[in-house]
């Protein structure tokens, strides 16, 4: 279905889809992607795309009708506006366990790690998206616990977007976002919670 917004002044209805984005409004975004973030975009039809159906979300959001409208919003806006066009530019693919040999070799060299380097020992999740996967390391490193029982492992979780890493930080998941957790790992370390009448699976201890 096409989106199309009504205007107000003359009862038209605005149509979203037929808004080009020109190749030089397209370096413009790419470049500033690339500043802020360090995601590469060239200029190639499938990055044309995907610049150009994101961002037309954002013209809707803002009731803009350009490109260029949004490009001056962009450059006058704060944090907020910055955060979230990289939120509206980045893909955010994750679940649990996702790639599961990783963990499992995970799992396997912590032990020598502990004992090599100390009981501190520290891991970083870069691209923590909403929380899955450096959810799932934290649980590796449980699973592990009993063949380095000094060690106190400690996990930073980082991500470009700053949207989805608010809600990895609440470690809250629907039923649909817990795919790929084992029935022993989701009943060990995730408990269910009831908000605004929805059941949800929350992290245990993600609340103190």
């Amino acid at each position: 279905m096409t989106a199309v917004k009504k205007n107000e002044a003359t009862g038209a209805l605005y149509d979203f889809e037929d808004i080009k984005l020109s190749d030089k409004m397209f370096m413009k975004f790419a470049e500033r992607m690339y500043d802020l973030a360090g995601v590469d975009l060239p200029l190639t039809p499938k990055n044309h795309a995907l610049i150009r159906n994101r961002i037309v979300k954002l013209l809707r959001r803002h009731s803009l009708k350009t490109y260029e409208e949004y490009w001056s919003k962009l450059e006058a806006g704060g944090n907020e506006m910055v955060s979230e066009f990289i939120s509206a530019l980045t893909t955010n693919m994750t679940s649990f366990y996702r790639e599961s040999n990783h963990f499992d070799f995970l799992k396997s060299i912590l032990p020598e790690l502990s004992r090599k380097f100390g009981t501190d020992l520290r891991m970083w999740c870069a691209a923590a998206s909403t929380g899955q996967e450096p959810y799932t390391i934290a649980m590796t490193a449980c699973e592990a616990q009993p063949e380095m029982p000094s060690a106190k492992p400690r996990l930073l979780a980082t991500d470009i977007d700053l949207q989805v890493l608010k809600k990895a930080s609440t470690g809250t998941y629907e039923e649909r976002e817990m795919q790929g957790l084992p029935p022993v790992q989701r009943s060990k370390y995730f408990e269910k919670i009831k908000a605004d009448g929805d059941e949800y699976w929350r992290a245990k201890g993600s609340d103190s």
